[in-house]
């Protein structure tokens, strides 16, 4: 070839490769746009896909048809050229157009029907999309025939590497958009640069077709003298004609299949954020272009030999079934992949970049043999196809067109359809199946004997029928446990026990993410792609809660309210306790409204409440549309760093809320201060700021921040309406069940407000709707912890603005019990940090407040905080020995902390004065746990025999003398003695444990273990209640209900290392050694001399 044809060649196959990343642009470009005028809805969706690919589609089979016109090459080429051209203005076209998209819908959403906008939308979509995607569509074709002429029987190599090319362009697409373009460059920047490169590929494309000549054409296709007439004879037998476009078809239809079934469990494995997205569709398109570039040219010399169409079949069906085996293998891999992502992420949560590299390698293995066996069918399909030199573009139109229409099918039924009725697996399943149902009618189509036909026709599905039997199934508790989210919160537990804790209530794959619950002890947990979004436990009840109670408490006769996101319902629940005439809940997953059925015993049944009007729908989509108009805003979607989410956390949306809002309407937004970067934070506080400038910051605790924003620019927080409003007898009970006791505890949650807001996050970036930087930025700090750093920058930034009046009032007015009912609060909703300092606050303006002393001990989680604990309890005693609660608090700190020599030095003296202070009793209650503790037997039994001769009920003394004569073996009288315990106090954990086990050393097993299921029934959330009854039943060689008791806690305690012992102990004794072994190793991990363990792998 001359170096002018090799010149030309490259220009072109160059140019195809960036048209080929244009095309990719375009499709994640658009999606995005357009989803943010028509939602992230289900008929939105699949609409904006069926028209582009639909659009691909129809270019393909019209220009295919066209190319007959175009003989010569230059013509050829300016055709191609003319249509990239057209393309890239189109592109500029659209640029600044969702405005105008978004009033004409508008408009008809006001004028009509559902069904008219529907209408709308698809002939707007259409008008928008079908111009650029059918010229798309159309490239292929068109640089098919110019290269593909003369080609003779290297035309499937030659088509092969053009797909290959194309397709490779796709990929770069995919990886710069989600990890390059829009992060940098934002949507219309990122379009505009997409639109020029089209139009530098129409330069090129003009100027090739300027010189090219015949010469350098039979060059550049590799052929010495043009080839005319017909290409080699016969394709598939007799009955091909009606056969291949069902083949192709079929093909296009389990590529996409398999590309959104991959996508979904990836996202669920890996996280669903835009990175993980971007990686598996580039590694996807990636295996398509290796498989069309290395297998393709093969299929020529396939089909060199006389029999060579029947060998090209026989290889083509050899493809199919292939490529449903290589994807059934993936099958028990993913099934086992979250443990490998857990080690991953357990290793390397501190740098995201390697773990995305990590993350990367793994979908590579996982998808490159599937993606290279359909990426190899194409240009075979094609080679089969094609007749006459003349008809080759109408052949390759025909087959791309067949091919984009079964795929689009495939996307949208697998999306909307498969994995939503039938789950992720068995949609696997279905593709495996059509994959060998390919290649067997491929093969039954060749000319062989009939033994050999019926060999084939039940070899085939023999195989596949056995391969189904022999795989396991998935394990779905694992898959949505979440490990890529929770891994490095359990560094030292095995992530299998952490993926079967609890019970799986609920699994449901929707079209919009996976929804599960699980009851994990006596907590509820609502997860999302295996994020928990929402639960019934403190931290998040007090969230959830105050989202509605605080917006409702300060807005001015509110009379409605819009909740966007239902979760577990409780926020909506919440709303209606106030005098409302109707709260409207906008929730886009049928999935989740299905799932907090199960929080119904906390959110008041809402969904059956006639003032809860359900919306089934996007928020950006709703309040876009609706007419209506709310006193009230409550949004609360899950976290930004999940695709798509970040969506409801731009300029634009806040917009969207304030312009659906009353004259005097409030929106409380909620985020975040966990694993988001003091950056991210300010960004939002900017972009809020700048809707609604008037607007309240209040952290709730060390993880959750509200917003509150002003539709009147002159709102302030009126006292005299708070305290109406919280007057109401059903918002009091409700805030006391969460420890809001008073209103100061609820308005000292204030931190600032207005231009404080501005200062602090100034010089932030806006997140908008163009530049959506949450979604690229957050998930790289998934694993940070920023909390405290968060809440401390917050806390300690200058204000220049006075707080409220309402808030200076409270504070003014604020008692040392004030301080210690916050801290209450905060220790339900455990901020034990927030706690602490509330705690201590109540304990420098009271040193003898009780409850205050000792919280403090039960929050002091970090070492800091043990050690300034302890100072400052020493101090108390220091400072005033007649301190009796700081004595206590000491003491108690001591006996925590196993300290039983200073522990009981500092009793001692008290207790020898005990008839000259009321609070005695507690003192010798105190001493004698230490005693206890310290397993002075004889001086216990003295302070017990003394402590009941002034306090005869005193259940704690009789249990201490209970424990004494178990240990000296006098079974009779410590079964009386842990009676009179239990009578005085029949809560009490100890003492019932302890008469459970005496009954049991007595044989009398029936009321034993009567006695222990009771103690795990009233005590759920202890895992010492599930492991004393497992113990129990081992002793009595009840081994798999044994193993059932250890099991359940583990799933209240994961570290709970004496039963991982049970467990191996038990299925020792019940002669599963493998299993034993497993769990005996998982107990040396922790203490590698213990003694049972080694003994367990040493006989098993």
């Amino acid at each position: 070839m001359s170096n002018r044809a090799a010149r030309l060649r490259t220009a072109l196959l160059v140019s195809f490769l960036l048209s080929g990343v244009c095309s990719l642009l375009y499709e994640v470009l658009w999606m995005r746009a357009l989803s943010l005028v028509l939602g992230n809805t289900l008929f939105s969706t699949s609409l904006i896909l069926a028209i582009f690919m639909g659009g691909l589609a129809l270019g393909s089979y019209v220009f295919g048809r066209w190319t007959e016109r175009w003989p010569d090459p230059s013509k050829t080429l300016r055709a191609y050229a003319f249509m990239e051209l057209g393309i890239g203005l189109w592109g500029f076209a659209l640029l600044g157009s969702r405005s105008r998209i978004e009033m004409l819908l508008v408009s008809f959403a006001h004028m009509g029907s559902p069904r008219t906008l529907a209408f709308a939308e698809a002939v707007i979509g259409a008008a928008l999309l079908l111009p650029p995607t059918v010229l798309m569509g159309g490239t292929f074709p068109v640089l098919s025939v110019f290269f593909g002429r003369g080609r003779g029987e290297r035309l499937g190599g030659e088509i092969g590497r053009l797909y290959a090319i194309n397709t490779l362009g796709a990929a770069l697409g995919s990886f710069s958009s989600g990890f390059l373009l829009i992060p940098a460059l934002g949507l219309h920047r990122s379009q505009a640069l997409a639109s020029a490169i089209n139009i530098c590929v129409a330069l090129i494309a003009f100027v090739c077709a300027r010189v090219v000549s015949a010469e350098d054409h039979a060059e550049i296709s590799h052929a010495a003298a043009r080839h005319a007439g017909m290409l080699p004879d016969g394709t598939l037998p007799s009955r091909s004609p009606s056969l291949l476009p069902l083949v192709v078809l079929l093909s296009g239809f389990t590529a996409l299949l398999y590309e959104v079934a991959y996508t979904r469990i990836l996202a669920l494995l890996l996280g669903p954020t835009v990175y993980a997205f971007s990686l598996m569709l580039t590694v996807f398109i990636s295996g398509l272009a290796l498989g069309s570039r290395l297998l393709a040219p093969r299929s020529d010399r396939w089909g060199e030999r006389a029999d060579g169409p029947a060998r090209l079949t026989a290889w083509l069906a050899s493809l199919y079934v292939l490529l449903g085996l290589s994807v059934a293998a993936t099958l028990p891999i993913l099934n086992r992949l979250p443990l490998l992502v857990s080690e991953i992420v357990q290793a390397h949560a501190d740098h995201y970049a390697r773990l995305q590299l990590l993350q990367a390698m793994m979908i590579a293995g996982l998808l490159i043999v599937p993606t290279m066996l359909s990426g190899a069918t194409f240009p075979m399909i094609v080679k089969l196809s094609v007749r006459e030199e003349r008809t080759l573009g109408r052949h390759v139109g025909r087959v791309l067109a067949t091919n984009t229409a079964g795929a689009v099918s495939g996307a949208l039924l697998t999306g909307f359809l498969l994995i939503p009725n039938v789950g992720t697996e068995r949609t696997f399943w279905i593709g495996i199946t059509l994959n060998a149902g390919i290649g067997l009618l491929l093969l039954l189509q060749l000319s062989m004997r009939w033994g050999l036909r019926l060999s084939l026709g039940m070899g085939i599905p023999g195989l596949l029928l056995l391969t189904l039997a022999l795989l396991p199934r998935w394990d779905v508790e694992r898959l949505s446990a979440g490990l890529y989210k929770y891994a490095p919160y359990y560094a030292d537990v095995d992530a299998d026990i952490i993926a079967h804790r609890g019970d799986l209530l609920y699994y449901r794959e929707g079209a919009m993410a996976t929804v599960a619950v699980r009851r994990v002890g006596e907590e509820h947990q609502l997860s999302l792609d295996g994020k928990v979004d929402a639960s019934d436990g403190g931290a998040d009840m007090l969230t959830q809660k105050l989202l509605a109670h605080l917006p409702l408490l300060l807005a001015e006769r509110p009379r409605r309210a819009c909740v966007i996101g239902l979760g577990s319902g409780v926020t909506a629940g919440t709303a209606l306790l106030y005098p409302l005439e109707r709260v409207d809940v906008v929730e886009i997953s049928p999935e989740v409204v299905r799932a907090a059925r199960f929080f119904e015993h906390v959110n008041d049944r809402v969904l059956d409440n006639p003032r809860a009007r359900l919306i089934l729908s996007d928020a950006r989509r709703y309040l876009l549309f609706t007419r209506e108009a709310y006193d009230v805003i409550i949004s609360e979607p899950s976290n930004p760093w999940i695709a798509g989410v970040g969506a409801l956390f731009t300029r634009e949306f806040f917009h969207l809320m304030r312009a659906r809002l009353t004259e005097r309407g409030l929106v409380c937004q909620w985020f975040h201060a966990y694993n988001m970067p003091l950056s991210d934070l300010k960004m939002l506080l900017r972009t809020f700021h700048t809707v609604f400038p008037r607007a309240f910051l209040w952290v709730l605790n060390e993880n959750d921040l509200l917003l509150i924003g002003a539709q009147d620019p002159a709102f302030d927080l009126d006292r005299e309406r708070i305290e109406r409003n919280f007057s109401r007898a059903e918002v009091r009970a409700d805030l006391h069940r969460l420890g809001v006791v008073d209103l100061y505890t609820l308005l000292s949650l204030y931190v600032m407000h207005g231009e404080d807001l501005a200062r602090f996050a100034q010089g932030a970036p806006l997140h908008t709707d163009d530049h959506p930087l949450l979604e690229f930025s957050g998930p790289r700090a998934m694993h940070a912890q920023t909390s405290r750093s968060n809440l401390q920058a917050l806390l300690e930034f200058p204000r220049t603005l006075p707080p409220p009046r309402a808030v200076r009032d409270m504070s003014r007015r604020a008692t040392w019990e004030s301080f210690q009912n916050k801290g209450r609060m905060h220790e339900r909703a455990e901020s034990f940090a927030e706690a602490f300092r509330e705690y201590r606050r109540a304990i420098e303006r009271n040193p003898h407040a009780a409850e205050a002393l000792a919280g403090l001990r039960r929050v002091a989680r970090t070492r800091e905080h043990r050690l300034e604990a302890e100072a400052l309890y020493t101090r108390l005693v220091r400072d005033d020995p007649q301190n009796l609660e700081a004595r206590l608090a000491l003491a108690a700190w001591y006996e925590e902390e196993r300290r039983y020599d200073a522990c009981l030095a500092l009793l001692r003296e008290s207790v020898e004065r005990i008839s000259r202070a009321r609070g005695d009793l507690r003192l010798l209650s105190q001493y004698a746990a230490c005693l206890a503790g310290a397993n002075e037997l004889a001086m216990l039994e003295e302070v017990c025999r003394r402590w009941l001769a002034l306090a005869p009920g005193s259940g704690r003394a009789w249990f201490h003398l209970a424990v004494i004569r178990s240990q000296q073996g006098k079974w009779a009288e410590a079964l009386t003695f842990a009676r009179r315990s239990v009578e005085a106090d029949p809560r009490d954990f100890q003492a019932r444990t302890l008469l459970a086990m005496i009954h049991a050393e007595l044989g009398e097993t029936a009321r034993a273990r009567a006695l222990f299921e009771e103690i795990a029934r009233d005590h759920a959330d202890q895992a010492l209640a599930f492991y004393n009854y497992g113990l129990f039943l081992l002793n009595a060689g009840q081994f798999r209900e044994a193993r059932e008791q250890f099991q359940k806690a583990l799933d209240r305690d994961p570290l709970h290392l004496e039963s991982y012992l049970g467990l191996a102990e038990a299925l020792w004794r019940s002669g599963q050694k493998r299993e034993a072994r497993a769990w005996a190793r998982r107990v040396l991990r922790h203490d590698p001399q213990n003694a049972l363990a080694r003994e367990i792998l040493r006989t098993s």
